[in-house]
C-alpha cells in the first residue's frame, strides 16, 4: 500500500511558502491591490478592512453597491494534481482550486435549497507570489455574525440538506484521504507513516462499512464553517466538498476544534441533532483520534 500521496504533498510546500509572504505585511498590501483589482461588479470600492488572516486573507470591503467579504487565497499547482487514492477505491482524485470550486458548487447548492454563501464573483491572479503560486479573490455577501455559539441543532439544519444534494458537476472521492495521506509524505520515520497510513485506512474501513448513507459532505464541518445570519445557519468554505459516507462530517463536529464560541459537540449532542447511528458515531470518534495522530505530526 502506498502511505503517501507525491503529488500533493511535493505542491503543498511551495504553497507553504506562498503562504508565509501572503501573512507578511508586505503580502497584505498585495491582497488589497488583488481584491481592487478584481470587484465583480461596477462599483466604485470606499474602503476594505482586513478581517482576519487563516487559509486565506478575509477583508470586508465596502461599495457603493453593499457590503463584501472577500477572500484572497493561494493558488498553485496543487490545484489541479492528481493525488493517489489507492488502497480505497483503486481511484485518482483531482483537487481543483478551492475557492473556484466554492465559486461553481456554492451556486449549485443555492438552487437545490441549501443555505450557503453564494459568491459573486471570483478572479485569479497568476503568479505574483512565486513561479508555482498566484492569487485568486472570491467575493461573498457580507453576513454580519450574531455573535452566538452554533448549536448541533443548527449544524444539522444546515448540512442535512447538502447531505441530500445531487449536484450535477462531478465530486471527487474522499479528497481528504489523499489530502491527509499526504501529510506523510514529510515524515522522517518511514515505519511510522506506514503504520499511521494502514492505521488510517483500517478505520476507513471501518466507517465505510458502518455508512449507509452516501452523499455530498462538507469536509471541514468545524464552528468557523458556519454562521448564524438573520435568515439561518448558513454554510461557508466549500473547497474540501467530496462524494463520502455522511458521517465523515461528524469526524470534524466531534474533533471539538472551531471559534472560541464554540468548540465542537459530545457524542449525545451529535446523536440527538443528526439521527446517525451508534455504528457510524462510533466508526467517526475512531477515525479521529488516528487523524488527529496525523495532524500532530
Amino acid at each position: 500500500m502506498q502511505t503517501s500521496a507525491p503529488g500533493i504533498a511535493a505542491n503543498e510546500q511551495n504553497t507553504d511558502q506562498a503562504w508565509v509572504k501572503l501573512r507578511h505585511p508586505s503580502g497584505l498590501g498585495m491582497a488589497e491591490r488583488a481584491i481592487r483589482d478584481s470587484v465583480p461588479l461596477d462599483s466604485r470600492i470606499l474602503g476594505v478592512q482586513h478581517v482576519r488572516t487563516a487559509h486565506y486573507v478575509a477583508c470586508r470591503v465596502e461599495t457603493r453597491d453593499g457590503s463584501w467579504l472577500a477572500r484572497v487565497g493561494v493558488t498553485s499547482p496543487s490545484d489541479t494534481a492528481k493525488a493517489d487514492n489507492s488502497g480505497f477505491m483503486g481511484t485518482a482524485v483531482t483537487v481543483p482550486t478551492g475557492q473556484q470550486r466554492e465559486y461553481v458548487l456554492a451556486r449549485e447548492f443555492s438552487f437545490a435549497g441549501v443555505s450557503v454563501t453564494v459568491p459573486a464573483g471570483y478572479t485569479s491572479f497568476e503568479g505574483p507570489l512565486d513561479a508555482h503560486s498566484g492569487l485568486d479573490v472570491l467575493w461573498l455577501p457580507f453576513l454580519q455574525d450574531s455573535g452566538a455559539a452554533v448549536t448541533a441543532e443548527q449544524w444539522a439544519a444546515a448540512l442535512v440538506p447538502l447531505h441530500a444534494s445531487r449536484p450535477g458537476n462531478e465530486l471527487p472521492v474522499f479528497t481528504s484521504r489523499a489530502k491527509s495521506l499526504g501529510r506523510l509524505a514529510s515524515w522522517a520515520d518511514r515505519e511510522a507513516a506506514a503504520s499511521a497510513a494502514k492505521e488510517y485506512d483500517e478505520r476507513l474501513a471501518e466507517l465505510f462499512g458502518a455508512a449507509t448513507r452516501w452523499g455530498p459532505v462538507h469536509g471541514d464541518a468545524h464552528c468557523g464553517n458556519i454562521l448564524v445570519a438573520a435568515k439561518g445557519p448558513v454554510l461557508f468554505d466549500f473547497d474540501t466538498v467530496c462524494w463520502a459516507p455522511l458521517a465523515w462530517d461528524l469526524t470534524h463536529l466531534l474533533v471539538r476544534a472551531g471559534t472560541d464560541r464554540n468548540t465542537g459537540y459530545t457524542v449525545g449532542e451529535i446523536r440527538e441533532a443528526f439521527g446517525f447511528t451508534d455504528q457510524e458515531v462510533d466508526a467517526a470518534v475512531a477515525l479521529r483520534l488516528v487523524a488527529r495522530r496525523i495532524a500532530r505530526a
